[in-house]
């Protein structure tokens, strides 16, 4: 027998004598799940969500989203009081198609939907959606420059769709990570990578949205040769950290860290391009903006490998130790 408080109860919908079951995600915590949550007879791991009247719908998708990267197969979603209406239908059988991989609506009646995992993608790796991850924003570094620069609206809105693609990745790679349980070391390298990756992608989002804004005014040429520069400066040293990541390469990932002081010099560079009056024209404050965004960009693949220090240092000491002890 399970006891529980009532609140608890009340808020999952759980009735006195209901069958439950007790997982233990980890050594010191446990995890209670309703009936709906046992494995059903075809090995489907279900959770049922309930959905109150003063929930948001951001608040469910963050629900879903959660229990699809934590492994469920079916998510059986409920309306508390009364039925579903048009809005929360919608919103969520379009975020499922856009960012839950292999998952479709299969259930869709007036007090509930249910969403099922129907493509199996345990033979993939999460780290083959990771390098697929580091593929794609290196791509959209580039993409949400050069449409900054031409003022592509189109390529700048391709950069956006690129970013939903990341978003899926990101999802699908947790949901396989989270086989390897939360304190396998791996796996906790690999998230904090994921997180990463993940926002510079949005930084690339960002500038596209920058383009997709301005006006059609015309740019600085000395400004738009420096954003280009800062530009290619950020996806090469993306690109080099990225290789130092899957190569597992102390020394490289060093060296990536230490360029990044060089990206200062880019942005004096740009500040002296602007001229000298006090009035700043809608253009420079784009510049401007893009400028703060590829900054942070080179902040984050800074933050990705120190990372990359931090899991192989001891591998790259002990190294050095063994060529210290063959020349002695």
């Amino acid at each position: 027998m399970v006891t529980i408080p009532r609140k608890w109860a009340t808020e999952a919908g759980l009735r006195q004598g209901q069958m439950v079951s007790i997982e233990r995600p980890s050594r010191t915590s446990f995890l209670i799940n309703l009936d709906s949550s046992l494995r059903l007879g075809k090995g489907k791991r279900t959770a049922r969500v309930w959905l109150r009247e003063h929930d948001s719908t951001e608040s469910l998708l963050i629900k879903i989203a959660s229990l699809y990267t934590l492994g469920y197969d079916v998510i059986d979603i409920r309306w508390k009081n009364g039925g579903f209406d048009y809005s929360h239908r919608k919103t969520i059988n379009r975020f499922t198609r856009k960012y839950l991989a292999g998952a479709e609506l299969v259930n869709d009646t007036e007090d509930k939907l249910i969403l099922q995992v129907l493509f199996d993608y345990s033979e993939q790796t999460a780290e083959h959606f990771l390098k697929r991850m580091l593929s794609i924003t290196s791509s959209m570094i580039k993409d949400s420059v050069l449409s900054f620069e031409s003022m592509d609206k189109e390529l700048a809105k391709h950069v956006v769709l690129k970013g939903d693609e990341v978003e899926r990745l990101k999802l699908l790679a947790k949901r396989q990570l989270n086989t390897l349980g939360t304190h396998d070391m791996k796996a906790i390298e690999l998230a904090q990578f994921i997180k990463i990756i993940e926002k510079i992608g949005d930084q690339a989002c960002r500038i596209a949205n920058e383009t997709i804004v301005a006006s059609q005014e015309s740019f600085d040429q000395a400004n738009t040769i420096t954003i280009k520069k800062m530009g290619d400066f950020a996806q090469n040293l993306v690109d080099e950290v990225s290789l130092s990541l899957l190569k597992e390469d102390y020394k490289s990932a060093e060296e990536s860290i230490r360029k990044t002081q060089e990206f200062l010099e880019l942005e004096k560079e740009l500040i002296c391009s602007f001229k000298k009056d006090l009035a700043i024209s809608s253009c420079e404050v784009s510049v401007v903006s893009v400028a703060l965004l590829l900054h942070e960009i080179v902040c984050l693949a800074k933050d990705l490998a120190e990372i990359v220090l931090e899991f192989t240092v001891e591998r790259w000491v002990s190294t050095q130790s063994i060529n210290v002890l063959q020349q002695s």
